[in-house]
């Protein structure tokens, strides 16, 4: 069961921050008492953009989900796509299983027929250029890293887990937000104004969107990667 909050308040740093976390609880339905005997629940989603998830039962029995990458009353006024006529977009379509009782959420397999020119690469740091892209990384154990997707949004990693930091539509300062626990890979699917992180094979997620421009001297578009140890990943572009 999933469950989308109107609206809570957490603190943060001692501030008082609204949130529209979604939780998925896992547990066994009594069709004959109507009771829900279930879990404490874990949040589907650790950024900035997740709410609203629907899903559906495929041909093939997958369950696949659709979530929608933006929050009600967050900012709405400010983003940038109201002047070409449109607000907010859905994530990519997700492949939800149960690992050791536990929900995963990986991009659904037919997505991988949209990637276009593999590049592989192993060293500290490089640029991937793409605007549509997919970057994978594999044996992060240790690691620490970051992936700068544009100048108002990135991705850290350390010995403590996952942080997306993007600086705030409103305010313009750095905010972030934490998936704790051991990175080992990463799965990254972005497109012009979107990010979905998949940490562990789907074992975390952190979906954002972004409106800043790209990273370096060219503003190119897609994955700036550094790395303090050495580091092996495989980059495609996606095409319809």
């Amino acid at each position: 069961m999933f469950l989308s909050p109107a609206k809570n308040w957490v603190d943060n740093n001692g501030k008082k921050t609204e949130t529209f976390d979604v939780t998925a609880h896992i547990g066994d339905f009594s069709h004959q008492s109507a009771s829900f005997d279930h879990d404490d629940g874990m949040l589907m989603d650790h950024g900035f953009d997740f709410y609203a998830p629907q899903t559906f039962e495929d041909e093939n029995g997958r369950r696949i989900l659709f979530g929608w990458m933006g929050k009600p009353d967050e900012f709405e006024p400010l983003q940038p796509t109201i002047e070409q006529g449109w607000i907010h977009q859905m994530t990519c379509p997700r492949e939800l299983t149960l690992f050791n009782n536990k929900l995963r959420q990986q991009p659904s397999q037919e997505l991988m027929a949209m990637r276009r020119n593999e590049r592989r690469f192993r060293g500290l740091s490089t640029a991937f250029e793409g605007l549509s892209a997919e970057l994978q990384l594999n044996g992060l154990d240790g690691k620490t890293l970051t992936i700068e997707v544009a100048d108002d949004l990135k991705i850290e990693i350390s010995s403590s887990g996952l942080n997306t930091t993007r600086r705030n539509l409103k305010t313009k300062q750095w905010e972030s937000i934490e998936w704790k626990g051991k990175v080992r890979s990463l799965q990254l699917l972005r497109d012009a104004s979107s990010l979905e992180v998949f940490i562990n094979e789907g074992e975390g997620v952190s979906t954002s969107r972004f409106f800043g421009q790209g990273f370096g001297v060219q503003s190119a578009c897609g994955f700036a990667v550094q790395s303090e140890q050495e580091i092996s990943a495989t980059h495609w572009t996606l095409e319809a």
